[in-house]
C-alpha cells in the first residue's frame, strides 16, 4: 500500500502476498495444539488432554474462518482472481 491509496478494510496481512503462508503458519500451530491434547490425554490425563485437543481443532476452525473471510477481502480489493 501506498500513502495515496485508502486503507483497505481488514488485517493488513490479508494484502500480503504471502497470505497463505501467515495462515499455513498459524493453522500449524492449532495442529500442534491438537497433537499436544492427543499425547497429553495417552500419557498423562484424559480430561486436560482433551481439552487442549479441543482448544487446537477450535483453533484450526477460526483459521480456516479467517482464510474465507481473507480471501474475500482480496477478491474485493482485486488482488486474487479466482472463482
Amino acid at each position: 500500500m501506498t500513502a495515496d491509496e485508502p486503507p483497505r478494510p481488514g488485517p493488513r496481512a490479508a494484502y500480503a502476498s504471502n497470505w497463505r503462508t501467515v495462515l499455513l503458519v498459524d493453522a500449524g500451530l492449532g495442529l500442534g495444539l491438537f497433537s499436544l491434547g492427543v499425547v497429553l490425554m495417552i500419557v498423562w490425563e484424559l480430561v486436560p488432554g482433551a481439552f487442549v485437543a479441543a482448544f487446537g481443532c477450535t483453533y484450526l476452525v477460526v483459521v480456516l474462518r479467517r482464510y474465507g473471510t481473507w480471501r474475500e477481502l482480496r477478491r474485493n480489493a482485486g488482488l486474487d482472481h479466482e472463482a
